[in-house]
């Protein structure tokens, strides 16, 4: 999925998403839910880092 479909499937910028993605700006708790939301996953899903 690119980033203009993510966000138009959570109503955002298509830029804020970018910048999530690269780490430049924090998500709100509210956005996480959006975008798991779009995405049918978990919050969890979102913010759990990868095992080493």
């Amino acid at each position: 999925m690119s980033q203009e479909q993510l966000a138009d499937l959570a109503g955002l910028d298509r830029n804020y998403v970018g910048k999530l993605e690269r780490e430049e700006n924090s998500p709100t708790v509210d956005t996480l839910e959006v975008l798991a939301l779009a995405l049918q996953v978990d919050v969890e899903q979102l913010i759990r880092r990868n095992a080493p």
